[in-house]
């Protein structure tokens, strides 16, 4: 846990962020929590654990966890190909089939692929 201190305090120091607050839980029982550096640095105020973060680029870490899900559950390996999931490849001037996308609203129009 040292190392997660270390690490944090440096990106802190370093300004690679400004600050963050961690809590890691194992078997529902808090087993790491800290805090670092500042919610708002022109007000000098320091993160607390109930800071609300602007938060962007979310798809990496959502999909790594749906990732780690799949593993948990048996279904798919680091190790399985990707051409497991992914579609065979598409010749130039080849046209897949229509396909129907839900849109909001329950509305569905049909889009050529």
């Amino acid at each position: 846990m040292d190392q997660i201190d270390q690490t944090i305090s440096g990106y802190v120091k370093n300004n690679e962020i400004s600050g963050g607050a961690l809590l890691v839980r194992k078997a529902g029982e808090v087993v790491y929590q800290n805090k670092w550096g500042y919610a708002d640095v022109a007000a000098g105020a320091p993160v607390e654990y109930d800071s609300i973060y602007r938060m962007m680029s979310m798809t990496k870490p959502v999909t790594a966890v749906g990732i780690l899900k799949l593993m948990d559950r048996g279904l798919i390996t680091l190790d399985d190909p990707l051409s497991k999931f992914l579609l065979p490849p598409v010749q130039i001037g080849h046209r897949l089939p229509p396909r129907r996308f839900p849109l909001p609203g329950g509305n569905r129009q049909r889009y050529d692929l």
